[in-house]
């Protein structure tokens, strides 16, 4: 997510990203997302903890339910969420997160940028940025709508929104973390299989020739 300042407004606003079409897609897959955040660096957590309530908040109105977990146990097709300070001004000039879609898993949150607003503002925009990253990452695009969470740019009267209620999904970002996360799926269970397959070759390999397998007398 890469912002710039608004002339004369002090508010921020999101440079534009890659527009895509995708038709119309119904979940047909469990829609539970694990998701780690990695808090580096010392300061306040309350604002980090509300922007979770809130971000799990926005997900549960499309059918997905985000499920916090240690940076540690996240599973292998979970999201990884890096919350970092002291951010080089070389490093994503403007920017107050970035995701890797086509990677799949990692999100970088400069979080010193975003606790440079408001105190009011910083959960709640720290929700949004989190919701949007990770729709970058459930849907496998830089794709940007032209409304709600993944518009090009928020203005000042989407700031306020934030703040008193939230910005809604647009349909074709739901259906398109839908078709992300079908997609997901599929590539889990196919890798899934292929380890299974490793592992019981690698078993199999352990028991010398003419030896008695466990359980077949």
């Amino acid at each position: 997510m890469r912002i710039e300042r608004l002339a004369g407004t002090g508010w921020l606003a999101l440079v534009a990203g890659i527009c895509l079409h995708a038709g119309e897609a119904g979940p047909a897959v469990d829609l539970r997302v694990p998701v780690s955040m990695d808090y580096q660096g010392s300061g306040d957590l309350r604002a980090p903890s509300l922007a979770t309530v809130i971000a799990s908040k926005i997900f549960r109105r499309i059918g997905v339910t985000l499920v916090w977990v240690d940076s540690g146990p996240c599973p292998p097709d979970g999201i990884r969420i890096s919350l970092t300070g002291n951010t080089p001004a070389t490093l994503q000039p403007g920017a107050l997160a970035y995701a890797l879609p086509y990677e799949g898993t990692h999100i970088r949150v400069f979080r010193d940028r975003i606790e440079a607003n408001q105190p009011a503002l910083v959960p709640h925009l720290l929700a949004h940025v989190l919701v949007h990253e990770i729709i970058h990452i459930l849907q496998g695009l830089n794709w940007h709508s032209g409304r709600g969470v993944m518009k090009v740019h928020w203005n000042g009267a989407d700031f306020a929104q934030m703040v008193w209620s939230e910005l809604p999904i647009a349909q074709e970002d739901i259906d398109l973390v839908h078709l992300g996360m079908e997609k997901r799926a599929r590539l889990t269970a196919v890798h899934t299989s292929q380890n299974s397959r490793v592992t019981e070759g690698e078993s199999a390999a352990l028991i010398p020739s003419g030896s008695i397998a466990p359980g077949s007398r």
